[in-house]
């Protein structure tokens, strides 16, 4: 083959395919909101403008080549490379024209290091709005020193968010905010909400209440203001719907918002304790005798649902083993594929004991069909500094994960094991049977400790 033939059977291709070829070339999606990186004309759509006059001209005339706008602003008065913002926004301005009137997904990642910022991106955000009836996914993430300084910066009532007219943003699914805006209450529609900056637990049940349409909920929560009093005085029970994730973290207690709420489409539950929660000793005494696990079984019980992804992770001696045990009985339990638990301190009770190994294990007789272990449908499980062999019993983790591993049908076996601990958590013989369960079984191990 010629070395120009391969170029020309390129420039053959109908621009319908070459179009196809195109979209495949985008960066996918960051995973995390810190990976959002700066527009870039070595990637595409950009990278595919540069290649040849025919390419440009089909990139541009391409409008899904340009619905997705990812970018970082950066500005600090330290840094010689603080970012031009003239030519930041007119960037975005032709990024935003060559979309046409296509559903626009928005992510942008801030680094606030002085407090100029605030005027750099009330000039960004002012050029992203231009198009709001356009939005249909709108994550702003605000990261950087001066954020400690001045908390409420693009988070209250008369900053730039607010200024953002969200009542003509009619097509706008997902959002994450550093907190949610006085306007944000008129956007029914909502189906995805992520908040940054901690609420109080009224709030948070209260976001759930105005977005009758809201399928995932993102946020941390911390104590009500009137905390002494609120320890003790459950409100009224919101019912929602269509709220099927529900993410919260920083909690003060277990249940400190599903005491309040009945969610019967729940499936992805994820519960994390506030590393730097303070209470005083009263209210640490109130916490453990009126907030123990049967709230949370309760909550399970009123809302009836199907959990197929729970997360419980840093309430130490507030969530012991028999807590677990007791949570992972519940029905709403027997449907899980994801299970997470994760203990902060090493001091604290581990939260898997011996009962709940085995009471997840299948038995070794074949014969006994009747015999179903707790949540059947695990396929994978993290335990994060919460298990600790048992004397004589230290072969209970293997065990357990072996028989899951061979299981009885396809979708009921155990196919990831994460374990991370700062000591050696697995004895001798856990380890032969969890090496044999990877070798022989297409059990994915991840084991660390430090």
């Amino acid at each position: 083959m010629q070395p120009h033939a391969f170029p020309n059977q390129i420039q053959r291709l109908c621009p319908e395919i070459l179009t196809e070829i195109f979209m495949f070339c985008l960066p996918e999606p960051p995973k995390k909101p810190w990976n959002v990186k700066h527009i870039s004309s070595q990637n595409a759509p950009l990278l595919l403008c540069s290649v040849c006059s025919s390419w440009r001209s089909l990139a541009i005339s391409t409008p899904r080549l340009w619905q997705t706008l990812n970018f970082c602003s950066s500005y600090a008065r330290r840094l010689s490379q603080a970012i031009d913002v003239e030519s930041m926004t007119s960037v975005i301005h032709t990024w935003l024209d060559r979309s046409r009137a296509l559903p626009l997904t928005i992510r942008a990642n801030f680094w606030i290091e002085a407090p100029e910022a605030d005027k750099v991106t009330h000039l960004i955000l002012e050029e992203l709005s231009q198009e709001v009836s356009r939005w249909e996914t709108f994550e702003i993430w605000m990261c950087g020193t001066y954020l400690h300084y001045d908390p409420q910066m693009l988070g209250s009532s008369g900053s730039s968010i607010d200024r953002i007219p969200f009542t003509a943003a009619r097509c706008l699914k997902r959002l994450c905010l550093l907190s949610p805006p006085t306007s944000v209450s008129v956007i029914p529609w909502l189906v995805d909400l992520t908040i940054q900056k901690t609420q109080t637990i009224s709030m948070a049940v209260e976001l759930i209440q105005r977005y009758p349409r809201l399928e995932s909920l993102s946020l941390p929560v911390t104590f009500d203001s009137d905390r002494g009093r609120s320890l003790t005085r459950i409100r009224s029970i919101t019912r929602h719907d269509t709220l099927r994730r529900l993410h919260l973290d920083a909690l003060p207690y277990v249940s400190a918002v599903t005491d309040r709420l009945t969610l019967p489409a729940l499936t992805d539950l994820s519960l994390q304790a506030g590393k730097g929660t303070i209470l005083s000793e009263v209210e640490a005494v109130q916490v453990e005798a009126d907030f123990s696990c049967s709230r949370l079984v309760d909550f399970f019980t009123r809302s009836n649902c199907g959990l197929l992804e729970l997360g419980i992770r840093g309430f130490g001696s507030k969530f012991g083993p028999g807590d677990v045990l007791e949570c992972l009985s519940h029905q709403s339990c027997q449907t899980l594929t994801h299970l997470a638990l994760q203990t902060y301190e090493q001091s604290s009770p581990r939260m898997v004991g011996r009962e709940l190994l085995i009471r997840m294990t299948y038995p070794d007789v074949d014969d006994d069909v009747h015999h179903v272990p707790l949540c059947p449908k695990l396929g994978h499980l993290e335990l994060v500094e919460c298990y600790r062999p048992d004397g004589p019993f230290s072969d209970l983790l293997g065990r357990m994960v072996i028989s899951r591993c061979l299981g009885r049908t396809r979708d009921t076996k155990l196919r990831l094991l994460k374990l991370d601990h700062w000591y050696a958590a697995v004895t001798r013989k856990d380890k032969a049977l969890l090496e044999f369960s990877q070798s022989s079984c297409d059990l994915k191990l991840e084991y660390t400790y430090r």
